[in-house]
């Protein structure tokens, strides 16, 4: 299911577009996350929306590298084990949420 929202809360238009994470929007997910600003943050920099997928102690999860969780998530996107959804503005990847169950959290 893919959702657009034409009008914006003020009524001006447009153009944004909600869609379920899929192995052919892998690639967006991973560059969009990629392209943020974790100053404010930078532990979470290279998690690529992994940490609550896995069961590891503290102690091995700063052990994991960024690209381990970028790799990881392509290949949990692409098996369908990693769900969610991107927002876009026209063709620009402008938003992630995740929706997975809870026993895969």
């Amino acid at each position: 299911m893919i959702v657009k929202r034409t009008l914006g809360w003020g009524g001006e238009r447009v153009g944004y577009t909600v869609k379920p994470l899929t192995k052919e929007l892998a690639q967006n997910f991973v560059d969009y996350l990629s392209g943020l600003d974790f100053g404010y943050a930078p532990h979470w920099a290279g998690c690529f929306c992994r940490y609550y997928f896995l069961d590891n102690t503290q102690e091995e999860w700063v052990c994991r590298t960024a690209e381990q969780n970028r790799e990881e998530a392509l290949r949990e996107i692409a098996a369908g084990t990693m769900r969610g959804y991107l927002a876009y503005d026209g063709e620009t990847c402008i938003g992630w949420c995740c929706a997975d169950t809870l026993n895969s959290l």
